[in-house]
């Protein structure tokens, strides 16, 4: 649109120019010169000191004259024909010199802009981009520690339960051991350790195992009350009375059998008299 306004202009201009320079031109031509008509008439009045000779009549030296002014019309006006074109050659090229001046500052001003919003668009998506990445960050890493909270619970409740498995199987090992120990000292007649092994059966079934183990100490209990009782002349349990009152304190914390544990402990209580 500015190229094509500035090349209406141009044209314009040169046709103003043309004009203007045709209409001084014929001015300059229909103007009369004295020189010439002087010439003309001079050319046309006979001399008497001359002789006369036979020369061109005065309508050809008319029409030579008027040849002669045509021409010179005609190189006046190509004369100010190609000034005028000069004229407009220069406004031309001055012309297209500013609109080239004018659309290189455009073009810079421009693209000084474009490059300022793209690289505030990058500045704000590298802003976006950065707290997206702490935002999915922090979900990471969340998630990371729900999973290692979860995997440690998992892992302790296997590990507690492989513990609990062990302890078990340990108690179950550590109670044949107390009753073949219990048959053994009761087999040799020493009936004061035999019931201090039934104590710690029971004291080792109080701590975590079934009613079934806890019956079965009891009836090893009642089983070496009743050896005793009836081998009153037995005297090594009677040498350390601790014997008595540690089965007495065992029988008194068994809750669930309390009944049986009570008649255990009468049984005792007897023993001593």
């Amino acid at each position: 649109m500015f190229s094509r306004s500035i090349l209406g202009s141009i044209a314009k201009l040169a046709i103003l120019v043309f004009c203007v320079a045709t209409s001084w031109a014929a001015d300059q031509s229909t103007t009369p010169q004295a020189g010439s008509t002087s010439n003309v008439v001079q050319a046309t009045k006979p001399t008497a000191s001359l002789e006369v000779k036979p020369g061109p009549s005065a309508e050809v030296l008319v029409l030579r004259a008027q040849v002669t002014e045509l021409t010179r019309f005609q190189d006046g006006i190509l004369t100010t024909v190609w000034g005028a074109l000069g004229v407009v050659a220069v406004v031309a090229a001055f012309l297209v010199g500013y609109s080239w001046f004018s659309g290189q500052r455009a073009y810079e001003r421009d693209r000084q802009a474009l490059t300022n919003q793209i690289e505030a668009r990058f500045e704000e998506l590298r802003t976006q981009s950065d707290k997206y990445a702490i935002q999915q960050s922090e979900k990471v890493e969340k998630l990371i520690a729900a999973k290692a909270a979860e995997a440690a619970r998992t892992a302790k409740a296997a590990f507690e339960r492989e513990v609990a498995d062990l302890n078990e199987r340990l108690r179950d090992l550590e109670l044949e051991a107390i009753k073949a120990e219990y048959s053994s000292l009761k087999q040799t007649g020493l009936l004061g350790s035999a019931m201090m092994r039934a104590s710690s059966y029971i004291e080792l079934c109080l701590d975590g195992a079934s009613l079934y183990e806890l019956d079965e100490g009891l009836s090893l209990m009642a089983d070496i009350i009743g050896v005793t009782e009836k081998r009153q002349e037995s005297e090594d349990w009677r040498a350390d009375p601790g014997i008595v009152e540690g089965a007495n304190e065992v029988l008194s914390r068994c809750k669930d059998r309390a009944v049986v544990a009570g008649k255990l402990r009468d049984r005792l209580l007897a023993l001593r008299v």
